[in-house]
């Protein structure tokens, strides 16, 4: 048994089928723990009905497509462009038609964001850049967004002004993953009391708070060069990104955020001792939202 499992390996690795390992190693229905035995039992039971539901999709799908293009090419020459999605000069985006148009949205985002830089000019004098290490900062005093601070009268900072500015533009343009509202009370007034996580006033307040100008600089940058090297290996067509097809450097880039953000939410050090002060505040911060 032994020299079949491992010849069966060595002939799917032999061919870069890497699901091979991920099915030998995680396959659960011979465990002796009867909860995870059960448990793997549901999975794959839901997952076998979801297959079985799409089998009997797919064929009725087919059928309609043939029938639609054999009618439509005497009729509507082309109609497979009706599926597709343009701006508004007319050219492909390379997205299907769906109810927002992303390609247009892309646009319109960046002639927003041209506008919001000159307003903020005309009424402050200055906007927000990203400089050459990817920092956040004010363009006329070069001081980092990150270090501009809430009033002691709950006054908004500027850097905080102009987040909820694209907030509230994105807020009725595309779907994402959580209501408007919930972006926008992220930049809300964050907790300023004591962080001593034993504390009664921390333990009621932690998570009704908004995120400070630090922590909202700090995660952006983490996130957005995370995002960078996922967005390197998305599959255009089903959106799932693929790791495991980047090069070796963009391999160990993309671990080297994936692990300086870790460390930034994590509650401890390296060391395995508790995180103090500022740290410690802007991990809990993270971790409430």
């Amino acid at each position: 048994m032994k020299k079949v499992a491992k010849d069966w390996l060595h002939k799917n690795l032999m061919y870069g089928d890497i699901t091979a390992v991920t099915s030998y190693v995680y396959n659960y229905s011979n465990s002796s723990n009867p909860i995870i035995k059960q448990a793997f039992h549901l999975i794959q039971s839901a997952e076998q009905k979801t297959l079985e539901e799409v089998h009997g999709i797919a064929p009725k799908l087919m059928r309609a497509y043939q029938k639609a293009n054999s009618g439509a090419r005497s009729f509507t020459p082309g109609w497979q462009s009706m599926m597709m999605e343009f701006d508004d000069k007319g050219i492909p985006t390379g997205n299907f038609v769906r109810s927002i148009n992303y390609g247009l949205y892309q646009k319109d985002l960046k002639e927003f964001l041209e506008t919001l830089n000159s307003d903020f000019i005309d009424d402050y004098g200055f906007t927000y850049v990203v400089d050459d290490t990817g920092a956040i900062t004010n363009s006329l005093t070069g001081e980092f967004a990150e270090d501009e601070e809430w009033g002691p009268n709950g006054e908004m900072p500027k850097y905080i002004e102009y987040l909820q500015a694209i907030e509230k533009f994105k807020a009725d343009r595309i779907h994402r993953r959580y209501k408007p509202q919930y972006y926008i009370e992220r930049l809300s007034r964050p907790y300023d009391g004591t962080i001593d996580p034993m504390s009664a006033e921390f333990k009621d307040t932690k998570f009704h708070h908004g995120l400070s100008p630090k922590t909202l600089s700090r995660y952006t940058y983490y996130q957005s060069n995370i995002n960078y090297y996922l967005n390197k290996c998305q599959d255009p067509n089903t959106g799932l990104v693929y790791p495991e097809r980047l090069s070796s450097d963009d391999q160990l880039s993309l671990d080297k955020w994936k692990d300086r953000l870790d460390k930034f939410t994590s509650i401890f050090n390296e060391d395995g001792s508790y995180k103090i002060g500022e740290d410690l505040k802007m991990a809990y911060e993270v971790r409430a939202w």
